[in-house]
Protein backbone atom coordinates (compact mmCIF):
# COMPACT_ATOMS: atom_id res chain seq x y z
CA UNK A 1 0.00 0.00 0.00
CA UNK A 2 2.84 2.53 0.08
CA UNK A 3 3.77 1.94 -2.93
CA UNK A 4 0.23 3.84 -4.04
CA UNK A 5 0.31 6.80 -2.25
CA UNK A 6 -1.75 8.57 -4.31
CA UNK A 7 -4.39 6.15 -3.63
CA UNK A 8 -3.66 5.43 -0.17
CA UNK A 9 -3.32 8.12 3.19
CA UNK A 10 -0.34 8.07 4.90
CA UNK A 11 -2.81 7.76 8.39
CA UNK A 12 -4.36 5.03 6.17
CA UNK A 13 -1.04 2.89 5.57
CA UNK A 14 -0.13 3.43 9.51
CA UNK A 15 -3.32 2.21 10.56
CA UNK A 16 -3.21 -0.81 8.32
CA UNK A 17 0.11 -1.36 9.11
CA UNK A 18 -0.70 -0.79 13.29
CA UNK A 19 -3.27 -3.67 12.46
CA UNK A 20 -1.78 -5.84 10.93
CA UNK A 21 1.35 -5.93 13.87
CA UNK A 22 -0.72 -6.17 16.69
CA UNK A 23 -3.35 -8.72 15.68
CA UNK A 24 -5.89 -6.27 15.28
CA UNK A 25 -6.89 -5.15 11.92
CA UNK A 26 -10.40 -5.43 12.55
CA UNK A 27 -9.89 -2.62 15.90
CA UNK A 28 -7.81 -0.74 13.25
CA UNK A 29 -10.28 -1.09 10.20
CA UNK A 30 -13.23 -0.34 12.57
CA UNK A 31 -10.89 3.14 13.78
CA UNK A 32 -10.39 4.49 10.09
CA UNK A 33 -14.42 3.86 9.23
CA UNK A 34 -15.24 6.07 12.27
CA UNK A 35 -12.90 8.29 10.99
CA UNK A 36 -13.70 8.58 7.53
CA UNK A 37 -16.79 8.74 8.70
CA UNK A 38 -16.67 12.03 10.93
CA UNK A 39 -14.38 13.54 7.91
CA UNK A 40 -17.26 13.00 5.67
CA UNK A 41 -19.89 14.57 8.16
CA UNK A 42 -17.60 17.94 8.83
CA UNK A 43 -17.40 18.62 5.15
CA UNK A 44 -20.71 18.61 4.46
CA UNK A 45 -21.07 20.88 7.62
CA UNK A 46 -18.34 22.37 6.26
CA UNK A 47 -19.97 23.13 2.90
CA UNK A 48 -23.44 23.32 4.18
CA UNK A 49 -22.32 26.88 6.38
CA UNK A 50 -20.63 28.28 3.42
CA UNK A 51 -23.50 28.53 1.36
CA UNK A 52 -25.22 31.22 2.34
CA UNK A 53 -22.33 33.34 2.78
CA UNK A 54 -21.33 32.94 -0.70
CA UNK A 55 -24.91 33.49 -1.69
CA UNK A 56 -25.00 36.84 0.01
CA UNK A 57 -21.68 37.87 -1.26
CA UNK A 58 -23.07 37.08 -4.56
CA UNK A 59 -26.00 39.07 -4.45
CA UNK A 60 -24.51 41.87 -3.16
CA UNK A 61 -21.70 41.82 -5.95
CA UNK A 62 -24.38 41.52 -8.47
CA UNK A 63 -26.21 44.67 -6.97
CA UNK A 64 -22.90 46.52 -6.78
CA UNK A 65 -22.43 46.13 -10.42
CA UNK A 66 -25.89 46.94 -11.19
CA UNK A 67 -25.44 50.07 -9.09
CA UNK A 68 -22.02 51.10 -10.91
CA UNK A 69 -23.20 50.06 -14.35
CA UNK A 70 -27.02 51.47 -14.40
CA UNK A 71 -28.12 53.82 -11.15
CA UNK A 72 -24.85 55.96 -10.59
CA UNK A 73 -24.76 57.04 -14.08
CA UNK A 74 -27.87 58.44 -14.37
CA UNK A 75 -27.17 60.29 -11.42
CA UNK A 76 -23.91 61.51 -12.60
CA UNK A 77 -25.52 62.90 -16.02
CA UNK A 78 -28.38 64.23 -13.36
CA UNK A 79 -25.62 66.26 -11.36
CA UNK A 80 -23.48 66.97 -14.67
CA UNK A 81 -26.75 69.29 -15.13
CA UNK A 82 -26.44 71.38 -12.19
CA UNK A 83 -22.85 72.37 -12.63
CA UNK A 84 -22.09 72.43 -9.08
CA UNK A 85 -19.10 71.12 -7.03
CA UNK A 86 -19.72 67.54 -5.59
CA UNK A 87 -18.76 66.85 -2.43
CA UNK A 88 -15.06 64.40 -2.40
CA UNK A 89 -16.97 60.98 -1.72
CA UNK A 90 -19.81 61.69 -4.25
CA UNK A 91 -17.04 62.62 -6.61
CA UNK A 92 -15.09 59.03 -5.74
CA UNK A 93 -18.42 57.49 -6.30
CA UNK A 94 -19.23 58.67 -9.81
CA UNK A 95 -15.52 57.69 -10.77
CA UNK A 96 -15.82 54.47 -9.28
CA UNK A 97 -18.64 54.24 -11.54
CA UNK A 98 -17.15 55.20 -14.40
CA UNK A 99 -14.42 52.72 -13.93
CA UNK A 100 -16.90 49.86 -13.58
CA UNK A 101 -18.46 51.19 -17.28
CA UNK A 102 -15.26 51.38 -18.43
CA UNK A 103 -14.00 48.46 -17.76
CA UNK A 104 -16.78 46.24 -16.85
CA UNK A 105 -15.53 43.07 -19.00
CA UNK A 106 -12.11 43.21 -17.18
CA UNK A 107 -13.73 43.14 -13.60
CA UNK A 108 -15.71 40.12 -14.88
CA UNK A 109 -12.87 38.25 -16.12
CA UNK A 110 -10.56 39.29 -13.19
CA UNK A 111 -13.61 37.91 -10.75
CA UNK A 112 -14.31 34.63 -12.99
CA UNK A 113 -10.39 33.96 -12.70
CA UNK A 114 -10.36 34.62 -8.78
CA UNK A 115 -13.62 32.02 -8.35
CA UNK A 116 -11.75 29.23 -10.61
CA UNK A 117 -8.26 29.88 -8.80
CA UNK A 118 -10.31 29.34 -5.50
CA UNK A 119 -12.12 26.15 -6.26
CA UNK A 120 -8.64 25.18 -7.67
CA UNK A 121 -7.00 25.85 -4.51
Amino acid sequence: MQLHSSVFSPLFVSMIAVGENTGRLDQALLQLSHYYEQELETRKRIKTAMRYPVLVISFITVAMFVLNLKVIPQFASMFNRFQVELPLPTRILIGTSNFFVEYWTLLLAVMVGCLFAFQAG
